[in-house]
């Protein structure tokens, strides 16, 4: 099978354009082959295109169609959603970019001086078993 990810109900998706990028997002329905109707507890239900959505791998099991909000908040915090995208590597990498994004000029100093000084360290241990093995 070619495709892995399915466009159903209870899918979470990733807004990927818009007012609403970055935010994660369950899909309730499904309007037409174009758009979904979507829904998240810190957001109003809106329907969004497929282009402007990316599939995750995370789902909410047997989520009923056209859930109401109160539902969706519940069965939302019961599947953990938050702690499954924060531990995925999806997830990891987009935090990681909006840290980098938020530093000052300051904070880029010292993350290249730790750099420079981890750099030296791993320098000469590898220079020292060089030393050893020959």
């Amino acid at each position: 099978m070619v495709f892995r990810r399915f466009v159903e109900i209870g899918r979470v998706a990733l807004v990927n354009y818009g007012p609403d990028y970055g935010k994660l997002v369950v899909i309730v329905d499904v309007i037409d082959q174009n758009r979904a109707l979507v829904d998240s507890p810190d957001m109003v239900r809106t329907q969004i295109n497929f282009k402007r959505l990316s599939l995750t791998d995370i789902t909410i099991p047997e989520l009923p169609r056209a859930a109401p909000k109160k539902v969706l908040r519940k069965a939302y915090e019961d599947a953990e959603v938050e702690q499954k995208w924060a531990s995925s590597a999806w997830g990891k990498k987009l935090a990681v970019r909006t840290r980098r994004a938020a530093m000052t000029d300051f904070d880029r100093f010292k993350v290249m001086v730790a750099r420079v000084k981890r750099s030296s360290i791993v320098r000469r241990e590898l220079g020292k078993l060089r030393r050893e093995k020959a």
